[in-house]
């Protein structure tokens, strides 16, 4: 009889084991650091640096409200947020001058402040010549929260986790080891650029709508 019930223990485990196992070996549907559809969804949940890069030239980083410039007639305008920004656009304020120091956030969620102009400069040029990370993907957004199932195929660690915004998700796919799989917990809600919403049920899919949206209005990473 005691055979019989560690036997039945044994099967029972095998079984437990197996279902996460899948994560690991099911390759259709495993996610690594060096997955296309990992590197496109790092640009997807990046920072969103471009809403202001008609002001900043900088597709690297973007200014933190509030801040403030100052037009050739010395008047001073407060920016505090993207209807201010769209405003002095309107109004044709093409020559001002920024008044630091400012407070950026660059794509990868870092916040920097910048003192002086010569130090604005520099960062422009560093992002014009490669050196900062300017990956972002703007033509289509998770809706969160999405559930992730992950294994570390080197100790045989298995967990489910919730991730409940774009820099979590971002974070997660950055800090990646390579003896990290992962599998999204379909189905997934994903908006593109036209404002379409379409709820996703596989990885090949995810891909293609993401591709898809960004060849008709929005930069990819090639």
């Amino acid at each position: 009889m005691k055979k019989i019930i560690i036997l039945l223990v044994v099967f029972a485990c095998w079984g437990c084991y197996d279902d996460d196992l899948v994560i690991v070996e099911d390759e259709q549907n495993s996610l690594h650091t060096a997955s296309e559809l990992t590197y496109l969804l790092r640009g997807v949940s990046s920072h969103n640096t471009t809403f202001d890069q008609f002001l900043d030239g900088s597709e690297c980083f973007s200014i933190e409200f509030p801040y403030q410039v100052q037009l050739p007639d010395n008047s001073i305008i407060l920016i505090e947020n993207e209807g201010d920004l769209h405003s002095l656009a309107d109004e044709n304020h093409l020559s001002f001058e920024f008044l630091y120091p400012l407070q950026i956030k660059t794509a990868d969620y870092v916040q920097h402040q910048i003192d002086h102009k010569n130090q604005h400069l520099n960062l422009l040029e560093k992002c014009n010549n490669g050196e900062m990370f300017k990956d972002h993907i703007d033509c289509a957004e998770l809706l969160f929260p999405i559930q992730l199932s992950v294994s570390d195929i080197n100790h045989q660690r298995f967990s489910e986790i919730e991730l409940v915004n774009a820099e979590e998700l971002y974070h997660f796919l950055t800090d990646l080891s390579e003896d990290i799989r992962f599998k999204i917990n379909y189905p997934v809600d994903l908006f593109t650029f036209v404002n379409h919403h379409s709820e996703v049920h596989h990885n090949q899919d995810l891909l293609s709508l993401i591709l898809n949206a960004s060849r008709e209005n929005c930069k990819v990473i090639e």
